[in-house]
């Protein structure tokens, strides 16, 4: 099923309503919905008018099991940005992140990895690769 296709009634089945981020006391936004193609996304439109456009986009995912991820653990969690590449003045740069988390006996259990495209920013001086 395409999301021409998709009935409305799956479409709308798992929108969570409005009324359930009311009173949110770290989120005080109106909700505002850009609607495409049948479905639609919330966007936060705050802050000065006039304030630079930052454009990020979300590039590779990446996610590597080591064992088997049981139900319930106490687990330890450490992030490290692995690097940033500077592709230029005006052409963007990436940020490369990594996730470990480990169980409480410091085995690892799995490995979650990102890259960031931020389109347009560059020139700080790093390397491009």
């Amino acid at each position: 099923m395409s999301f021409e296709t998709m009935p409305d009634a799956i479409a709308t089945r798992y929108r969570t309503p409005d009324e359930a981020f009311a009173g949110l006391p770290d989120f005080p936004y109106e909700p505002h919905y850009l609607e495409w193609d049948g479905l639609r996304t919330h966007y936060v439109d705050e802050g000065p008018k006039d304030a630079p456009v930052a454009l990020l986009l979300h590039g590779e995912q990446r996610l590597q099991i080591h064992q088997t991820i049981p139900l319930a653990a106490e687990t330890l969690v450490s992030n490290q940005t692995k690097g940033v590449y500077d592709k230029g003045k005006g052409k963007g740069a990436l940020l490369v992140n990594e996730t470990n988390v480990k169980l409480k006996d410091g085995s690892p259990l799995f490995t979650l990895g990102s890259t960031l495209f931020f389109r347009g920013d560059g020139g700080c001086g790093g390397t491009a690769e």
